[in-house]
């Protein structure tokens, strides 16, 4: 297989994330609202340190004394992973802590992203009914699927799913590790298990500033959530979602600025195994080095050990960045360089027709990673349309739910941190359409929670995902699509 090429121009980059130039494909919409997303640099830490000790368990006695001792704090404990993050350390105060008894590693926290590779103007949807008795049994129903704008939900088959009545049980939980949803979202409503979603982030003084009291803390002030969230499971009002009948459950380790610190996103992640997730989505991800972080591997590994014994499926993105994860030297890919999770990379149409239909939606996204060790599964993500020349002049992206409590920022600063007076997407019923391997990985968790209810062990569901697969690129396993794209229908009805 060729290799696909590749975006090296930032000026196009740009061109490409703001959306110039045309949208034949965009939905009819009467208002529009752009919504800013924050990444942070490479390399970013939180500030704090994870001190991973030598076991599972609680600290050893003396820790917390020994801490407040030489300037720190201790902000977040997880007892069943056996570490904590702690804040105020010097160098030379973590290097002391570390020849404590009991102790693994003390090491700088990296921080990890919830941000697609690019998005588009939101988009209202008018008429669209908020009554939950109104609510379709069939996501084919749903507002923008009807007018041909979900070429996602039909590459991967979602719809003979629909047709065949597969939209899973209330029982089965997907549990979204990102940003927040927003339950109130009319393709959300009820469809959030919020007496066990939690907040590992806290935010909750936040949404009381920006949004008001009395919202759950899991409510999403940056939208990557709640986008994530609509596509694997939705009430089918607006956007179809692969799912209709499960539930999921918010668990918030991403702030607002799309910041994911590692020891949330671990906590997070044993979480959702102990509240009964059979699948858990990570639409975020970077890289770290291997070098030093011997304590940080430990407790990947100790922890998705933790929730595959618990029966939960970890579905992760494969990254926005091109890179090749066969050839990345000492760098860890949270978190596809980790057994047992299912790593998926993206797709998306190469042209669009002002009345349809999309081109080649099955070429490989031109932003995704990819790598044979450690894709295994692609699936549609949206892609960058390209000129004659090979320069991007517009999206062709994954529509799903614009959360109504996503803030904006200020766009005169390039690092903004502070929201500005008014948000995105809360004067309505909005969508978003994102392109990235964000987008790409709950379509599979979406389809994983249904195999889920038919197969016994997180193992199985893989296997059953990976054998259903449409074989693109090279035959067999492939560095750009692994065992193939996801194909809902053969996975699930065998056809």
């Amino acid at each position: 297989m060729t290799r696909p090429s590749r975006l090296v121009s930032l000026a196009a980059l740009a061109l490409a994330t703001a959306a110039c130039g045309p949208e034949p494909a965009a939905p009819p919409a009467s208002a529009t609202a752009r919504a800013a997303f924050l990444t942070a640099a490479a390399g970013e830490t939180s500030g704090r340190h994870l001190v991973s000790f030598t076991s599972a368990g609680a600290a050893p006695a003396g820790f917390v004394d020994a801490v407040a001792r030489l300037g720190g704090r201790v902000e977040l404990a997880d007892e069943a992973l056996g570490f904590v993050a702690v804040s105020g350390l010097s160098p030379a105060a973590a290097g002391r802590l570390a020849q404590s008894r009991g102790v693994l590693a003390v090491e700088e926290e990296p921080v990890l992203l919830a941000a697609p590779a690019a998005s588009v103007e939101a988009v209202e949807a008018e008429g669209v009914s908020a009554d939950a008795g109104a609510i379709a049994a069939n996501p084919a129903a749903a507002f923008f699927y009807t007018r041909g704008f979900q070429w996602n939900m039909k590459a991967i088959g979602a719809d003979r799913l629909w047709a065949a009545g597969v939209f899973g049980a209330p029982s089965t939980r997907i549990a979204i590790l990102d940003t927040g949803l927003d339950y109130t979202y009319v393709d959300l409503a009820g469809r959030v298990d919020l007496g066990r979603s939690t907040d590992l982030v806290g935010e909750a003084d936040s949404i009381a500033k920006y949004v008001g009291a009395g919202r759950h803390p899991i409510s999403d002030l940056n939208g990557h959530g709640t986008h994530v969230g609509s596509t694997a499971a939705s009430n089918g009002l607006v956007v179809g979602g692969v799912a209709t009948g499960v539930s999921l459950v918010g668990v918030k380790v991403c702030t607002m600025r799309g910041l994911c610190p590692v020891g949330a996103v671990l906590s997070g992640m044993r979480y959702a195994a102990d509240v009964g997730a059979r699948v858990a989505n990570m639409s975020l991800g970077g890289s770290f080095g291997k070098a030093g972080t011997k304590g940080l591997v430990a407790l990947i590994n100790r922890t998705i050990n933790h929730a595959s014994r618990k029966g939960t499926l970890l579905v992760v993105s494969a990254g926005n960045s091109s890179t090749d994860l066969d050839h990345d030297g000492d760098g860890f890919k949270a978190y596809c360089s980790a057994s047992s999770v299912l790593c998926v990379s993206a797709t998306g149409p190469t042209g669009l027709a002002a009345t349809g239909p999309f081109v080649n939606p099955d070429a490989f996204a031109l932003y995704s990673n990819f790598g044979r060790s450690a894709v295994d599964l692609a699936a549609p993500g949206g892609n960058y349309i390209l000129d004659a020349a090979g320069q991007p002049v517009s999206l062709a992206p994954v529509w799903a739910a614009c959360s109504r409590t996503t803030l904006r920022y200020a766009s005169s600063s390039p690092t903004p941190t502070t929201p500005v007076t008014g948000r995105s997407c809360n004067t309505g019923t909005f969508i978003a359409g994102f392109i990235g391997t964000s987008m790409a990985a709950p379509h599979a968790s979406g389809v994983a929670a249904l195999l889920s209810e038919r197969l016994g062990s997180p193992a199985q569901v893989k296997a059953a995902l990976l054998q259903g697969a449409a074989d693109l690129g090279e035959p067999g396993t492939d560095p750009y699509y692994g065992k193939g794209r996801l194909d809902a229908a053969a996975a699930l009805l065998g056809s």
